[in-house]
């Protein structure tokens, strides 16, 4: 009786190569809303701050800009 025993191993190598071809108009595009986006949440913040922070600021016309900040903010995610 003969015992034969016959391993197979497979190796493969794959690689695969993602190319982004983006425009320059779109990484403008992304880089511009991001510049905008920054800007807004800044913005908001500091009305929040000078809001909490100045009483004299505190007149009931300027708590709909409060309002509106807040708002934003929570929009903005």
């Amino acid at each position: 009786m003969n015992n034969n025993t016959e391993t197979l191993i497979i190796t493969t190598q794959t690689t695969t190569t993602i190319y982004l071809n983006l425009a320059w108009s779109e990484i403008l595009l992304v880089l511009l809303m991001a510049v905008i986006s920054a800007v807004t949440v800044v913005g908001n913040l500091v009305v929040l701050l000078s809001f909490l922070l100045d009483r004299q600021i505190r007149q009931p016309s300027n708590f709909f800009i409060f309002s509106l900040a807040v708002s934003d903010l929570t929009w903005s995610r």
